[in-house]
């Protein structure tokens, strides 16, 4: 039996390295020439230079279809797992008494407007933070790029290491949880 915890924290971590590692694969693919194929000796501060901003589309392309591929191996339809019951049917009267079970599910309720808090400042964040470090500091688009990566996946892997260390004391079960931010330390260099 697996802790509901484990779900929510392996989708916490992926929505913290995720991005991370979009920003680290981005700093590098934008540091080369927007067409590979043609020789061109332009530093990366000229302002002629456009970086490959497309490679980084085709590559998670590619991994969707290494994804997608296996999927069709299923059947179209599962076997159940045991006798279905008579589905009952809802009706728009309903809606009040599932909103007000909705509402009164503390867990649930919190849980979900922390994620939207910390997804609304992270976004906000992370969408302008390169382009400021690039005009700030003078650097190009591609260092401000891994600059942010690096930063965001320390950063996140600080934060859930103390959420797991909470948790461990609490009891929980929190081994999965471990291995999975342990994992995460690798493009830190950092280790636990």
């Amino acid at each position: 039996h697996v802790s509901p915890f484990v779900f929510s924290a392996i989708m916490y971590v992926m929505g913290a390295l995720g991005p991370a590692v979009g920003y680290l694969l981005g700093g590098l693919l934008i540091g080369f020439y927007v067409d590979p194929r043609s020789p061109v000796h332009l530093d990366q501060n000229d302002p002629r230079f456009i970086g490959n901003w497309w490679s980084g589309f085709l590559l998670c392309a590619i991994a969707m279809l290494l994804v997608i591929f296996p999927m069709f191996a299923f059947p179209k339809k599962l076997p159940p797992r045991h006798k279905k019951k008579k589905k009952k049917k809802f009706s728009v009267d309903d809606l009040p008494r599932a909103a007000v079970r909705i509402l009164s599910n503390m867990t649930f309720l919190f849980v979900s407007l922390s994620y939207t808090a910390e997804s609304a400042i992270v976004t906000a964040f992370i969408t302008f933070i390169p382009k400021f470090i690039e005009s700030q500091f003078d650097i190009p688009a591609s260092n401000a790029s891994i600059y942010t990566g690096q930063a965001m996946t320390f950063d996140s892997t600080c934060a859930l290491k103390h959420n797991v260390l909470w948790e461990r004391r609490r009891s929980l079960q929190s081994n999965i949880l471990q291995q999975l931010l342990d994992s995460s330390y690798f493009s830190t260099g950092k280790q636990s």
